[in-house]
């Protein structure tokens, strides 16, 4: 089972070191996890930093750490401080964090690709969660590691896979 949810949120992003917003969000429980795909959505794609129609708009997206939390507490780090914390793109829109295929890494990315759109893998592999329980209370983590840059996330998107799991065969 495939099941997509897409949360639209609009949470500011505390600035400065030490700053860090908790977004949590429930989710149904479809089955142990198969693959779990993390994307920041947007509908107009651009380098406005303060633009509420990107999925993550901040001016200097090298500040960032993103971690993606399951219900039973395991944490994978999708994004620290991408190409490094000279990295003064703006926004992230579009944006597909996946475990399969062979994708740049987000740790590579550069102030010249911005907007971030595009298929990436994660800093850590989100089969980190595979075979939890689906259902429940997860976190999405973004932390700002420097001043005076600001920032938002505006909406993100879940690509959940579970399993099926046949009941037992009668003797």
């Amino acid at each position: 089972i495939v099941v997509t949810n897409a949360f639209t949120v609009s949470t500011a992003i505390p600035d400065g070191s030490g700053g860090l917003v908790d977004i949590p969000f429930a989710w149904p429980d479809s089955g142990p996890i198969q693959d779990v795909d993390f994307r920041f959505d947007g509908s107009v794609c651009s380098t406005d930093s303060t633009s509420a129609l990107v999925g993550l708009n901040h001016s200097w997206v090298g500040d960032l750490t993103v971690t993606l939390i399951s219900p039973s507490g395991t944490s994978v780090v999708l994004m620290d401080r991408p190409g490094s914390g000279d990295n003064n793109g703006n926004n992230f829109c579009n944006t597909v964090f996946d475990d399969d295929g062979a994708f740049p890494s987000i740790q590579t990315i550069t102030s010249a690709g911005a907007p971030f759109t595009g298929t990436f893998a994660p800093q850590n592999p989100l089969s980190a969660f595979d075979e939890e329980a689906s259902g429940g209370s997860w976190t999405l983590r973004v932390a700002d590691g420097f001043t005076p840059d600001q920032g938002e996330v505006n909406s993100f998107s879940i690509v959940l896979s579970t399993r099926v799991c046949d009941p037992p065969f009668a003797t």
